[in-house]
């Protein structure tokens, strides 16, 4: 009797071990997930562009430098008007032909000015959007790691509150393949990141030392509540 009592315990023992391996996966599937709440951020690249004190600098630099250049043309073009002015009047072959290459210089001259103008523009343009890139990439980085941000994009939009209804903006809006939100709330970050901007790289008093950037500052979003 006792043996049989010890079968049909040792049976229902196994019954419940092999029960609860058949419930293991079922139990599994059924466990909740735990919660993720994902960190983002967005921020106005138009904005920043705007306000972005040494971007506006570099960009000025370049436009002053253009309008340079386009002065000195416009003086030589200037000289080549009169002179063909000049050379219906001369009868002397001598003088025409002296008059001529003096022409031809002057041509040769905006010629040369203008090259020169093509070349360097466009080294000092590239080289600015470049620089501004990575100073921005590093600095929405910085901002970024010292917030626990997970994801910071980008979106166009305009960079003053009067713009919002323009159709120009509205059309870049619609058309851009980057991010462009219809609602977000409390997740930009542009103001952050332009003020970081300008404290790490602020916009040079003088030609020189212009660009370079203090490793010691902080980045002025730290700390900001997302």
């Amino acid at each position: 009797m006792k043996k049989v009592i010890g079968l049909a315990v040792l049976a229902a023992l196994l019954a419940s071990v092999a029960a609860s391996h058949l419930e293991s996966p079922v139990m599994a599937q059924e466990k909740k997930p735990e919660a993720y709440r994902p960190k983002m951020a967005i921020v106005n690249i138009a904005k920043i562009l705007k306000d972005y004190d040494k971007a506006n600098a570099m960009g000025k630099q370049i436009s002053e430098l253009r309008q340079g250049y386009l002065t000195k043309v416009n003086d030589l073009r200037m000289q080549l008007s009169e002179k063909n002015k000049m050379l219906p009047t001369i009868s002397d072959s001598a003088k025409k032909e002296a008059l001529d290459k003096e022409m031809r210089a002057i041509t040769r001259q905006i010629e040369d000015i203008d090259q020169q103008a093509q070349k360097t523009l466009g080294e000092m343009s590239n080289n600015t959007v470049v620089t501004v890139y990575k100073e921005i990439k590093e600095t929405i980085t910085a901002i970024a790691e010292a917030n626990g941000l997970e994801l910071v994009m980008a979106y166009p939009d305009a960079s003053e509150q009067k713009d919002m209804d323009s159709p120009v903006v509205a059309q870049i809006k619609l058309q851009t393949p980057a991010l462009m939100p219809f609602y977000h709330k409390n997740i930009d970050i542009t103001k952050y990141v332009v003020d970081t901007l300008n404290q790490r790289y602020p916009a040079p008093k003088s030609t020189a030392g212009a660009g370079t950037a203090d490793p010691h500052v902080k980045p002025v979003g730290a700390g900001l509540k997302n």
